[in-house]
């Protein structure tokens, strides 16, 4: 598939499973469609951008965490989107921050959690969202 059509799939799809969401606690994978294509942040941007305003809106609306994932911040080599999609996040006025390791195998638990943390506070985030029975608990970074 295209870059294009690939990317307007994913990210109407997941507007679609945002907006229809009943019961949710965060939004994992924000870059998975995309994971694997090579596009610069600025063209991610120019393609992403409106789907991701709404999505954001939405989970902020919602009070659905945004979800830094180990495995494409380090494994894929994404940092760059984080790097733009958090703030556009923090501008919309999303506050709600998770961090996840999608171990697939134990060497991989948490893995790269000390960057992404520091990318958080670079940002002016100092607390993590945490998730104990459905219930939404703020811990220091």
């Amino acid at each position: 598939m295209d870059d294009d059509v690939l990317s307007n799939d994913y990210y109407s799809r997941m507007l679609d499973a945002v907006k229809s969401a009943k019961f949710c606690n965060i939004l994992t994978h924000f870059d998975y469609g995309v994971r694997r294509l090579n596009l610069s942040v600025n063209a991610f941007r120019l393609i992403a951008e409106p789907y991701l305003v709404n999505i954001f809106k939405n989970i902020i609306e919602k009070n659905i965490a945004f979800e830094l994932n180990a495995k494409s911040f380090i494994k894929y080599g994404n940092k760059e989107l984080y790097e733009y999609a958090i703030p556009l996040y923090i501008s919309l006025g999303g506050k709600l921050f998770t961090l996840g390791s999608d171990a697939h195998v134990a060497e991989d638990y948490e893995l790269g959690f000390k960057e992404m943390k520091n990318l958080l506070i670079k940002n002016g985030i100092f607390e993590l969202a945490v998730y104990q029975k459905q219930q939404l608990i703020m811990v220091n970074i």
